[in-house]
């Protein structure tokens, strides 16, 4: 892409190409700031993809008082 093309392109026609330039992808970006604010402020955290697949977006774990992981979907 040239440069002065950007500049000529609606702004969000231009974030958007700009985005899939970089292979920026918003959910992952999304999910990644979630994940990172939850563990600073919470006792509930994101388990991994790799976790059992399910209708659940998030898999949450609990650490209760007895250091024991309880599933929390």
């Amino acid at each position: 892409m040239k440069l002065g093309q950007l500049a000529e392109m609606p702004t969000p026609v231009a974030i958007l190409t700009v985005m899939e330039a970089e292979k920026l992808d918003v959910g992952v970006l999304l999910k990644q700031g979630f994940v990172d604010a939850l563990g600073k402020t919470s006792t509930l955290k994101v388990v991994g993809d790799d976790a059992e697949k399910g209708t659940d977006l998030f898999k949450l774990e609990f650490k209760g008082a007895l250091n024991k992981s309880v599933p929390f979907c």
